[in-house]
Order: C-alpha cells, then sequence, then structure tokens
C-alpha cells in the first residue's frame, strides 16, 4: 500500500508581515543572521508585504550595495559624544 504524497503550497513569509512592529522584529532577525542572503530575502519579502513586489523581484541588491547602506545608516546614528555608533550614552 502506497501513501499518497502531500502537497503543501509554498509558505509566503509576506502575509504574515501586516504591522510594522512585526517587519522590524522581521528584519531584526535577518539581520542577525551572517547569511547577506537572508537578509535580502527578508527586505524582499518586506516589500511584497507593503505591495511593491515589482520593486523587489527584478533583481536584489547586491551584498555590497547593502553594506553600503547599512554603513551609511549606522554613521548616520553615530553618538554626538563619542561618534560611535555603538555607544549607550543616548
Amino acid at each position: 500500500m502506497t501513501v499518497p504524497k502531500r502537497r503543501f503550497k509554498p509558505f509566503d513569509t509576506s502575509a504574515f508581515l501586516d504591522d510594522d512592529e512585526v517587519i522590524a522584529e522581521y528584519l531584526t532577525a535577518a539581520l542577525e543572521d551572517c547569511d547577506p542572503d537572508v537578509f535580502l530575502t527578508a527586505i524582499s519579502q518586506v516589500a511584497k508585504a507593503r505591495g511593491i513586489a515589482s520593486i523587489a523581484a527584478p533583481q536584489p541588491p547586491s551584498a555590497h550595495q547593502v553594506v553600503d547602506c547599512i554603513s551609511a545608516w549606522s554613521s548616520a546614528r553615530s553618538c554626538e559624544k563619542c561618534s560611535s555608533s555603538m555607544c549607550r550614552h543616548s
């Protein structure tokens, strides 16, 4: 007797990204992973959830572009007292 194969729908993360807080937690968790593709996939899923799938689908940004973006963001958030982005003065 053979057991029939079950067919599952692919899991769509974007269907659950319906709140800014959930999106922030999702991106934070993805950023903690060492693999940059995890973060790129997360960005793509957020874009899809926000209804901008046409931007997310054609070509994801390169790892170099993501690093440049994160570097610019972190330097913009540097502490005014010691110029460190990891500071806890505030």
